[in-house]
C-alpha cells in the first residue's frame, strides 16, 4: 500500500496568487527551486518527488474562497490541480 502524505490547505488564506502559492509552498514542502508562478506550481504538482510518499492527498478546505476577486486566476489554479490529478490517477 505505501505512506500516504495529506496537505490541507486552507481557501480562505489564499485571497490573492501569492497567497496561493505561499500556501501550497508550506503545505506541500515544495523545493527551494519553485519558480512562484502559474507553471512552476503545475511542473512541482506533476512530481512531487521530494515528498517520500507513494500516494498524495490534497485537500483545501473552504475552496469556494479562493482567488475569490480573480475567477481567471482562481480558473488557472483548478486547471493545474485537475492536471495535476489526471497524471498521479
Amino acid at each position: 500500500m505505501g505512506r500516504t502524505y495529506v496537505a490541507r490547505l486552507d481557501g480562505r488564506e489564499m485571497r490573492d496568487t501569492d497567497a496561493v502559492f505561499q500556501q501550497f509552498y508550506d503545505c506541500l514542502r515544495l523545493p527551494d527551486y519553485f519558480g512562484w508562478n502559474w507553471n512552476a506550481l503545475s511542473d512541482c504538482l506533476g512530481v512531487l518527488k521530494w515528498l517520500s510518499a507513494d500516494h498524495h492527498v490534497l485537500i483545501i478546505e473552504a475552496a469556494d474562497e479562493v482567488l475569490p476577486s480573480d475567477a481567471s486566476e482562481r480558473q488557472l489554479l483548478f486547471k493545474s490541480l485537475l492536471r495535476a490529478g489526471q497524471r498521479w490517477a
